[in-house]
This record gives C-alpha cells, sequence and structure tokens, in this order.
C-alpha cells in the first residue's frame, strides 16, 4: 500500500476519473489533481456597420475524425438572420476550419448578400482569404469557389483571436 501511494503521488498527470477509479486511489492514499481549466477569451461581439452582414463561424474535429461546422448571421443592429450547422467527414482541424468558411461564404451567395463581414477564430483561414490562395487539395476546388464568390461581394474577413 505504501509503495502504491509514494508513486502515485509522485507522477504528476492530470484526472479524468470515473466514480470506481477515484474510490481504488483514495484508498491507496494518493491525492488527485484535477485537469487544468481551459483558457478562456472574453470575446465581445460588435455589430458590422451600415447594411453589411455579419457571419460568424466555428469548426470543431475530435480526433476521433468527428467533426462539424456551424455558422450564424446577424444584421448591424444585431437581429438574428439565419443560421446553419453540418457534419463534416474530415478529421483535420485546418480543413474543418475551411470548410466552415466555406459554409459561411455559399450561405451568403445563396441569400445575395453583397456586404459580407466573416469573423473567425483562425488567422491560418483569413490567410487563406490572399493569394494564392494555399489551401488542402482535399477542399482546393470548394475554395476556389468560394473565392469567385467572395470577388463579388463587398467582403470583410478577420480573427479575433
Amino acid at each position: 500500500m505504501a509503495a502504491v501511494s509514494i508513486t502515485g503521488n509522485a507522477i504528476a498527470i492530470d484526472s479524468h476519473l470515473s466514480m470506481h477509479d477515484f474510490e481504488i486511489l483514495k484508498r491507496f492514499k494518493i491525492i488527485i489533481r484535477p485537469p487544468r481549466a481551459p483558457n478562456i477569451w472574453e470575446v465581445l461581439w460588435q455589430p458590422p456597420p451600415g447594411t453589411w452582414t455579419n457571419l460568424n463561424y466555428d469548426g470543431a474535429s475530435l480526433s476521433s475524425g468527428v467533426s462539424a461546422c456551424g455558422v450564424i448571421s446577424k444584421d448591424n443592429q444585431g437581429s438574428f438572420l439565419g443560421a446553419i450547422a453540418s457534419p463534416l467527414v474530415h478529421s483535420n482541424s485546418l480543413i474543418v476550419e475551411l470548410s466552415g468558411a466555406i459554409f459561411a461564404v455559399e450561405f451568403a451567395h445563396e441569400r445575395n448578400w453583397n456586404f459580407v463581414w466573416l469573423e473567425l477564430d483562425s488567422k491560418a483561414v483569413v490567410r487563406a482569404f490572399s493569394p494564392p490562395y494555399s489551401v488542402p487539395w482535399l477542399i482546393r476546388n470548394r475554395w476556389l469557389d468560394c473565392i469567385n464568390f467572395v470577388s463579388k461581394m463587398n467582403f470583410c474577413c478577420f480573427s479575433y483571436l
């Protein structure tokens, strides 16, 4: 018991325990270290100027391959205009973020919005909107379609991180 207790307390890993694991470690008098809190950034929404439509999107990808993205749109008064969400078959986080931008631009294009203010949390995606439009080959054709749509809009894209 003493050897297990000493060894367990010498290991510096965060715990993500079930109740059963928790009970076992407590019996061995092992100190349980809770996981670190995530970094939290305060982001305040600012309405777009004049007749611009604001689109916020985000993509997420898990190591299991499950991924999705979502888009929400508001006008310059903060009124809700619409939203979409979609599962994706990609597991690479960059492709998921780029796919989210594509969905957002397609969403705006389908509604004939000509003044589009796109906000996101990926500086890599912001850079991808500038020539030479370097994106993974897997989504290159859709990305070039997206760039074509953007070229016909008054378009602003920036990362709030």
